[in-house]
């Protein structure tokens, strides 16, 4: 009962004023009427005119847009383009909320043209708003969004804060419509932290009745309303009457979602006059379809079916997507209930009909649609030619960019591709020489063997000799032994060196054409070295004293100059 008894103390509080304030607004406008009566200076007047337009857009249109019209004229006559651009932004505002569709879009096409030729961005992103709005409500979602997004864009380019707040609100609008609510919550509440900020109550009205409406699709009531009521409240207090009645309409569905019937119609009703006052066909379309609801829940079949029809009729009337949908799927459950099959069906039909209609962006469009699309690429045609061209020239460049890089890349790939084939290459060179020098090794280790077997057979004829007794025997041993020394190591070397140029068959020549004063031996001492032999392993092959061979080193640095330096003998040799 405490919570109850707080809402509906809120709803006094609410209520008790409304009187006082519709008064005060009546008291704003008549004071701004007797001032423009009263001015002389004729830009004076004419910003007088803009803030009457502003008071009465919402609440009374008709004498909004008679005010807007003669705004209009005078600004022509006085050659003031900037206020010819504010009416005509309000002027196409104004007719799309009484669903005034191909004049509110002629209105803002011009009010595009005009704003983009000023440089006056905050005018050019509300014109793209209202066009956003246009297509919205003919549900063609895609152009929607174009339009909305390009006014946010241009809203945060000035930096106006209301702008870019509406522009947000916008988009929240084309993202709830779609029924992507996390997406709709996430820009409305930007919208109202930037209407709180600026403390500008129609914004914060807007935002929170927005908000209020994520809350109650996902069956967070309680939050709903409490946003509902606060909103309700600033637009009451503001005169803002096109959001009251929004306002009232939300506040019904929550009630009736509770159950509570009577409170829930006597919102319907308030919201569904203001609406009809206002001349606002979708909102009250809408309106229709909630009372349609209400009678269908609370067993009154036949006032439900007159309001739905209603709002079928106004759907169908003004190219409303969506109410048509809608209204035909209630259409069709009323009729099921009816036991009227063949009615049941034919708005059955109409409701997927339409429903696909809405999902496909490319489906066909009504006679409306088209002669909207018609007039802004007639207004728009020499924008267009030169977006085009723009459009090309960019185009061009971007090719031609794209097969330079492509050709960049195709000559890196290329160039990469040579050096890993070489790299390969090089291994597969290196890993042949390794291995020959690796064999070469083997052999010269053979040779090795070979020689100390030999030497071994000569040592032993010498022992042999020793115990000759016979002078002529001695001498035919030592000839022997003298003679298979001489050729084992003749052919020790004609072999290894036979084997060595096979493997290393340039390095002689470079090495003789850089230092032609080396010896046979030097060169033989040089082919034993670039194969990393062992100077131990050398002395076997030759028969040399370690001694002998250090000396032989030595000899060798100094003709190849190095004997003052730290090289090394065999890395020297191997970069030959």
């Amino acid at each position: 009962m405490k919570n109850i008894f707080v809402k509906i103390s809120v709803l006094v509080l609410i209520w008790l004023p409304n009187y006082y304030l519709k008064a005060q607004e009546t008291n704003n406008i008549k004071s701004l009427e007797q001032a423009i009566g009263l001015t002389i200076d004729t830009k004076t007047k004419m910003n007088l005119y803009i803030q009457l337009i502003n008071e009465l857009k919402n609440n009374n249109p008709d004498r909004a847009l008679e005010y807007a019209k003669i705004t209009i004229e005078i600004a022509e006559t006085e050659n003031n383009q900037e206020i010819k651009l504010m009416a005509l932004t309000r002027m196409a505002d104004i007719y799309w909320a009484m669903t005034n569709y191909k004049t509110s879009m002629e209105l803002a096409m011009k009010a595009v043209d005009l704003a983009k030729h000023l440089g006056n961005n905050i005018e050019l992103a509300e014109a793209h708003r209202v066009i956003g709005r246009i297509y919205t409500d003919l549900g063609e979602y895609k152009l929607s969004s174009d339009q909305f997004f390009e006014s946010l864009k241009i809203s945060e380019k000035t930096g106006d804060n209301q702008s870019i707040a509406k522009a947000l609100n916008s988009v929240g609008y084309l993202y709830f419509e779609q029924q992507n609510y996390d997406k709709a919550l996430e820009y409305y509440s930007r919208s109202l932290k930037i209407g709180r900020e600026i403390n500008d109550p129609i914004g914060i009205s807007r935002g929170l009745n927005n908000v209020a409406a994520i809350y109650a699709e996902r069956k967070q009531n309680d939050t709903a309303e409490k946003y509902v009521l606060e909103a309700a409240k600033i637009n009451i207090k503001i005169g803002q009457r096109l959001w009251e009645g929004i306002n009232y309409q939300n506040l019904g569905e929550l009630n009736q979602d509770r159950k509570n019937y009577g409170a829930a119609l006597n919102y319907h009703n308030k919201g569904a006059t203001i609406f009809e006052e206002l001349n606002n066909l979708i909102m009250l379309s809408a309106s229709y379809i909630n009372l349609s609801d209400y009678y269908d829940e609370t067993g009154n079949e036949e006032k439900s079916l007159q309001y739905a029809e209603k709002a079928f009729s106004i759907g169908q009337a003004n190219g409303l997507k969506k109410i048509v949908k809608n209204a035909a799927e209630k259409l069709h459950s009323i009729y099921l209930k009816k036991d009227d099959l063949k009615n049941a069906y034919k708005f059955g039909m109409i409701q997927y009909q339409i429903k696909d209609s809405l999902g496909l962006e490319e489906s066909m469009t009504k006679l409306s649609k088209l002669e909207l699309q018609y007039d802004f690429e007639k207004l728009n045609q020499e924008e267009k030619l030169l977006q085009q061209r723009k459009d090309f020239i960019t185009i061009i460049i971007i090719i031609t960019l794209s097969l330079f890089v492509i050709l960049v890349l195709l000559l890196m790939s290329r160039q990469k591709m040579k050096a890993r084939n070489d790299r390969l290459a090089k291994q597969k060179l290196q890993d042949e020489v390794d291995f020959k020098n690796k064999e070469l090794t083997l052999n010269v280790m053979n040779l090795i063997r070979k020689n100390e077997i030999l030497s071994d057979i000569s040592n032993r004829l010498m022992l042999i000799e020793n115990e000759a007794v016979k002078d002529e025997t001695k001498t035919a041993i030592i000839k022997i032994a003298h003679d298979l020394q001489k050729n084992t190591e003749d052919e020790i070397w004609e072999e290894f060196e036979l084997r060595f140029k096979q493997v290393h068959g340039q390095f002689y020549e470079r090495l003789m054409q850089k230092f032609p004063d080396l010896s046979p031996n030097d060169l033989k001492l040089c082919a034993f070295l670039r194969l990393n032999i062992t100077s131990k392993e050398i002395c076997k092959m030759t028969g040399q004293r370690i001694s002998s061979l250090e000396i032989a080193r030595h000899r060798l640095r100094k003709k190849l100059g190095i004997s003052n330096t730290q090289t090394n003998l065999v890395t020297f040799l191997a970069q030959i």
